[in-house]
């Protein structure tokens, strides 16, 4: 009998541990767990080398350098037209509305103009959307999004075009629209998203 109830015991346990490898599997699982992580610290924290990732698929780019400082992105890029870049994005601001605008305003120092400034704040704007709701997702289009200069010289980033996050589909938009971020700023090898909610302690 206590054999038999030990056998059980054992099939029940290889059994659990099998429905956990399986949910463990499902994709988006990590990334909810990171989330919730991020959630309670209050803040998103996207490696240099995820933005990096982004970065180097960017049409028409044949070399970059990346070094991410607090005092914002340092860019050393080539292109196959023949432009040489090297200038830094400066986060200034995020605005993030409830199910409204999801911008990142940044400024280019010096005030480099040119497609290709956009196009690599583009990059910068697909790899903050995949970092916040890249639910298991595999990078598989190229980084694009609407990037507009104001009057000013900043350049504002509308994350709800970006290509990663059409990639990501109903998904990643909800979870996108549900993260309110207030600020955006930079430290060695990582920007920081940082939320405008109070985040509950302890549960």
């Amino acid at each position: 009998m206590s054999e038999r109830g030990d056998r059980f015991r054992s099939l029940v346990a290889r059994a659990a541990r099998a429905a956990q490898r399986s949910v463990a599997a499902l994709p988006g699982v990590d990334r909810l767990k990171a989330l919730a992580g991020d959630l309670r610290r209050g803040v998103i924290r996207i490696p240099a080398a995820g933005i990096r990732a982004e970065m180097v698929r960017t049409e028409g780019l044949t070399s970059l350098a990346l070094d991410v400082r607090d005092d914002g992105l340092r860019i050393d890029a080539s292109f196959a037209n023949g432009r040489n870049l090297r200038f830094t994005l400066v986060p200034e601001r995020a605005l993030f509305s409830p199910r409204g605008p999801k911008e990142l305003v940044l400024r280019a120092v010096p005030d480099l103009r040119g497609p290709e400034v956009g196009e690599l704040a583009a990059s910068l704007g697909c790899a903050v959307v995949r970092a916040v709701a890249g639910l298991g997702s595999t990078v598989e289009v190229l980084p694009t999004a609407i990037v507009e200069r104001d009057a000013d010289g900043t350049l504002r980033i509308d994350l709800r075009s970006t290509s990663s996050l059409r990639e990501l589909g109903q998904t990643g938009r909800a979870v996108l629209d549900a993260i309110p971020v207030r600020r955006i700023s930079c430290e060695d090898d990582a920007v920081l998203l940082e939320l405008g909610i109070p985040i509950a302690q302890g549960g």
